[in-house]
């Protein structure tokens, strides 16, 4: 709950104090204290429901902050990984080229194929 149990008597004070002002002067004393009490006890109420419900918003609003920043951080964490591991496979293929295999420029193993592929729709899904 957002504040202190203070503000809510505060808030229903006033209230039982401007309805105890305004009825004094055309009601008998026990109509007035009556409508007073029952006036500082709804804005009691009422304000410590509005005080629980923007500590529920507030909490449900930091969860689901903390929720996207996990989410932020793997995938961030997989592109890393992904770069690292491209960049691993593209100097595997330097040396292979070096070392004099046969296996010409152009052509890449199915195993690379498949990993340059998922590179690429990682890297589509995440301007969408």
């Amino acid at each position: 709950m957002v504040g202190k149990l203070w503000w809510n008597l505060v808030f229903a004070l006033m209230g039982a104090l401007m309805v105890y002002i305004l009825s004094i002067g055309e009601n008998t004393l026990s109509t007035t204290a009556l409508r007073s009490s029952g006036t500082f006890i709804l804005f009691f109420l009422l304000l410590f429901l509005f005080r629980w419900a923007i500590g529920y918003a507030s909490e449900n609003y930091a969860i689901a902050q903390s929720s996207e920043n996990v989410t932020e951080n793997k995938t961030n964490s997989e592109k890393s990984e992904a770069t690292a591991h491209t960049f691993t496979s593209d100097e595997q293929m330097l040396n292979n080229h070096s070392d004099g295999e046969t296996e010409s420029q152009n052509e890449l193993s199915e195993e690379e194929a498949k990993k340059t592929s998922e590179m690429i729709r990682s890297l589509l899904d995440d301007d969408e």
